[in-house]
């Protein structure tokens, strides 16, 4: 994988998730699945909104945000679901747009070598080439776009193979 080609995946992850942020009821942000630590719907679209431009700003420039992250690994270095943020529609919308960009402009400083090459590590412990770290933030991104795919679905929302995966 080069940049280009990672800054084309993250095309193809954030035109849906952009698209199914915006088929949110704006009436159904406290709802959420029944069951222990779920977020709200409202939560849910906030988390899904950071994209992927804090991480990669962690892995790139090693600025990991004004408020220092945990150390450990997994489930204990995490909020439970019920102290995370919410957001509303629109600033879920502009958050990630402003994510997505931030990211671009992000993998532009970066040269071919410093991608492919760098190694770098997070303070959740998580460590390998810069490239693969930069990608694990895109999947995350896709992680939680498939959570909201099924929190849309539940609510009985029309969504279906090609908002998943176009924004359709």
């Amino acid at each position: 994988m080069d940049i280009q080609g990672l800054i084309s995946y993250m095309e193809d992850v954030h035109r849906p998730s952009l698209a199914m942020i915006k088929m949110v009821p704006k009436d159904k942000l406290n709802w959420k699945p029944k069951g222990k630590n779920f977020m709200t719907l409202g939560q849910m679209i906030c988390h899904l909104s950071d994209g992927p431009g804090p991480g990669m700003r962690g892995f790139i420039t090693g600025d990991w945000g004004a408020e220092p992250m945990p150390e450990g690994e997994g489930e204990s270095m995490l909020p439970p679901a019920e102290k995370m943020p919410t957001c509303t529609v629109e600033e879920a919308v502009q958050r990630l747009e402003e994510s997505h960009a931030s990211a671009k402009k992000l993998l532009s400083t970066l040269s071919e070598e410093d991608f492919k090459s760098r190694i770098v590590s997070a303070p959740w412990g998580a460590k390998g080439p810069l490239w693969r770290m930069l990608l694990e933030m895109v999947e995350h991104q896709i992680n939680h776009k498939c959570q909201l795919f099924m929190y849309l679905k539940l609510l009985g929302l029309p969504v279906h193979t090609g908002t998943l995966y176009y924004g359709q």
